[in-house]
């Protein structure tokens, strides 16, 4: 109930009796308690305005002044590689997107293998292509090779109209003329009279007129479709060209 100034100072609080040494385990620090060496405690030592203090933990020599360090040899450097000074004025050799954009010749040169070698020229070109001058050419190539795909479906289309069953021109009529002799295994027959070759053209006709419609029809079908697929490979050839050259005139605008 009383303060603990007042119990303390009048003897109310027991006390516990001593049963050893209080403190003596101050100078045991458990680490260097079992080392042989030990740290000693430092003396400072007084020599006229130097102090020094021992033993010494560091070394008590100054650094060297700029003059002797300037005079030290510099140590070997072990790079062999030589970085040539960069100009960025040379043609083609600007970095654009991380690819140099390359000169005009590489750029037909490229052109010139994909079309050559059509798409395996293509691939490979592409597939090897260093700079943007050997990409766009690549790819300009792949356009020339779809445009020449399509011209030669074209001309094939307009050779097929021209061409007889036998093979042989009829005097620049081709399949259009209906008076021509369509079989390529028989010869033209001959009449002696008039009403002879009547009578063997209506039977000729009745007999191959529902094969000459249906031969007739799947002709068209396919004939367009020829010509469906030219223009279309003619369109993504030129297509792929002009892109291709108005990209590689961008990145040359960079130099």
């Amino acid at each position: 109930v009383l303060p603990s100034h007042y119990v303390q100072r009048w003897g109310f609080v027991p006390h516990r009796p001593l049963t050893g040494l209080v403190g003596g385990g101050t100078n045991n620090d458990g680490v260097f308690a079992n080392v042989t060496a030990k740290p000693s405690t430092g003396v400072v030592i007084q020599d006229g305005d130097e102090r020094y203090l021992v033993p010494e933990e560091t070394q008590s020599e100054a650094p060297p002044s700029y003059a002797s360090a300037q005079a030290d040899a510099v140590p070997p450097y072990w790079e062999t590689t030589v970085l040539a000074p960069f100009s960025p004025s040379t043609p083609g050799d600007v970095v654009v997107d991380s690819l140099p954009t390359g000169s005009l010749f590489s750029f037909l040169w490229n052109a010139l293998i994909s079309v050559s070698f059509q798409f395996i020229g293509f691939l490979l070109t592409y597939l090897l292509h260093t700079t943007h001058a050997a990409r766009f050419g690549s790819r300009a190539g792949l356009g020339v090779t779809l445009i020449q795909y399509g011209f030669g479906l074209r001309a094939r289309l307009d050779d097929s109209n021209m061409i007889m069953a036998d093979g042989v021109v009829a005097n620049g009529q081709g399949t259009n003329d209906p008076w021509r002799w369509t079989s390529a295994t028989t010869a033209a027959p001959t009449f002696s009279s008039k009403a002879e070759a009547d009578e063997y053209y209506a039977n000729y006709l009745n007999s191959t007129s529902a094969g000459g419609v249906q031969m007739d029809a799947n002709a068209m079908v396919s004939d367009a479709t020829t010509e469906w697929l030219a223009f279309f490979l003619m369109t993504v050839g030129w297509f792929v060209l002009l892109t291709s050259a108005l990209g590689y005139w961008r990145v040359k605008r960079w130099e």
